[in-house]
């Protein structure tokens, strides 16, 4: 998690997390996922070529979307799943993910001994331990499982393993922790019962276990980039606090106190990301509705707006903000592309769709080279989405065209997708095996990812099934496949980008 007044990594990372998708299409029939799709994709899956570890990697992926979507296709996926993790030396890191979002709870015992590096997981891989991003991955797949499971005992078995990752600071488990930060915070437990027996972990225990980590002087050892997705997790566990319990208030006070405490820090570049992490958490909490008693940490998110960088200020407005139409009209007034970004991801994260003529103008005025003009037109894309419009933007099938950065064509390709027009899907496909975009294959399938309609899906088939192409295209084109074939509103895959 990164800061600065580009209004780019952390603004996008923050839109990433946190703007919940509507689902972009009404997905594919289940005829023809069984009859097409997934026996493109199972193929794909057991292919052999030259970097084929790539191909794999979208086809499992993209096989475990679907049978997600489609329990019944659980027992066609679930096996060559199993058997493209545990047939490759070492096992393959994105195939836990993929065991995890196929959904089955029998998978629960796998997966936590992954993570843990118990003797299971050491026994699949066939080595001495669990190397730290097989754990990581683990924790990953233990989050696609869990969300598709109301049952209480496996969602409690997984938070104490999300526990162990935020116990452990070791300085190759950084990914490992934050990975168990942001699963923690997406996995509300129930709260404790007099009943329950003392070693049940309630939702309770998982404010302790994350107050506990974060410790705002530093003296656990984690850094400040694992503390910042503390801070998030906390916001986004208060809303299942019932003010009406005394230890549930007393919770929500020390969560307040702890982002107050975060935002009074210095404005100095080190802390960036720590303060970036609190305002985006006390933006939850706001959103959530900020009691007119938290006077600290509204004071707090006001010195943000006179003392914060770009990328902060606009997110400390939106936290604040009960007047909406005013917020609106301060961001018009707005010049400066890196703060036009961030205004852009505050509109976007409210699914704003009042501010949609707005964001389509800052994108249309916005030079190549101007700070956060990718963060817009991501902005943008989720806006149309929200609005169900289906216009495209010519300036952004220029920008597209001759865009030679990955990232930038995900961003401007995404709000170009959405516009739901055949030629532009033809268009992106076309530039999958195109010379001039290599290096962007995985961006471009994003992009198609986000395609707004039932396109024609026969190109893409083709490209998968394609030995003569290059695997990172027919990878792009297997994950593409995926994407389109159940459009995804869970957002659960955002970090694995």
């Amino acid at each position: 998690m990164r800061t600065s007044g580009s209004g780019g990594g952390s603004c996008r990372r923050c839109l990433g997390a946190e703007c919940q998708r509507k689902s972009r299409a009404l997905g594919r029939s289940k005829g023809e996922l069984t009859t097409s799709i997934v026996p493109t994709l199972l193929a794909a899956l057991e292919t052999e070529v030259v970097g084929s570890w790539a191909l794999h990697d979208a086809a499992g992926l993209a096989l475990a979307r679907i049978a997600r979507s489609e329990p019944s296709l659980r027992p066609v996926v679930r096996a060559p799943i199993h058997a493209w993790f545990s047939g490759s030396f070492s096992g393959v890191p994105r195939a836990a993910v993929s065991i995890g979002l196929v959904g089955d709870p029998q998978d629960l015992e796998l997966l936590a001994s992954l993570a843990t590096d118990g003797p299971i997981g050491r026994a699949i891989i066939q080595q001495p331990r669990v190397y730290p991003t097989m754990r990581t991955y683990a924790v990953f797949g233990l989050d696609a499982l869990t969300q598709q499971h109301a049952d209480v005992a496996l969602r409690r078995a997984a938070v104490e393993v999300y526990a162990s990752a935020l116990t452990s600071t070791r300085p190759d488990l950084v990914d490992f922790a934050i990975a168990g930060a942001i699963a923690m915070g997406r996995c509300a437990l129930p709260p404790r019962a007099d009943s329950d027996a003392k070693d049940l972990m309630g939702l309770e225990d998982q404010f302790e276990l994350l107050l506990a980590s974060f410790d705002p002087k530093g003296e656990s050892g984690w850094p400040r980039g694992v503390r910042a997705h503390v801070l998030v997790a906390l916001a986004r566990l208060t809303a299942h606090l019932s003010l009406d319990s005394p230890t549930h208030a007393a919770l929500r006070v020390r969560v307040l106190s702890a982002l107050t405490q975060t935002l009074r820090r210095p404005p100095e570049e080190a802390l960036a990301d720590l303060r970036f992490g609190a305002i985006h958490a006390a933006g939850q909490v706001g959103r959530a509705g900020l009691d007119p008693s938290d006077v600290a940490l509204r004071d707090a998110l006001a010195e943000m707006l006179r003392s914060g960088s770009d990328a902060e200020r606009p997110l400390a407005r939106l936290a604040l903000a009960d007047d909406l139409q005013r917020f609106r009209r301060i961001a018009a007034r707005e010049k400066e592309p890196a703060v036009r970004a961030a205004y852009a991801v505050a509109f976007a994260l409210m699914l704003d769709v009042t501010s949609l003529d707005l964001v389509r103008e800052w994108v249309r005025e916005a030079r190549d080279q101007d700070a956060g003009v990718g963060v817009c037109a991501e902005s943008l894309a989720r806006l149309l989405e929200a609005a169900g419009e289906h216009a495209t933007v010519p300036a952004l099938q220029q920008r597209l065209e001759r865009s030679q950065d990955p990232d930038r064509v995900v961003l401007v390709g995404t709000a170009l997708a959405v516009g739901g027009h055949a030629e532009d899907f033809g268009r992106i496909v076309g530039m999958l095996t195109r010379p001039a975009k290599r290096g962007a294959e995985s961006a471009l399938a994003e992009a198609l990812g986000a395609f707004h309609g039932q396109p024609d899906l026969g190109a893409l088939i083709e490209l998968v099934k394609g030995e003569a192409y290059r695997s990172s295209d027919r990878a792009a084109a297997a994950s593409a496949l995926g994407r389109l074939a159940v459009p995804d509103a869970s957002g659960w895959s955002e970090g694995l980008r």
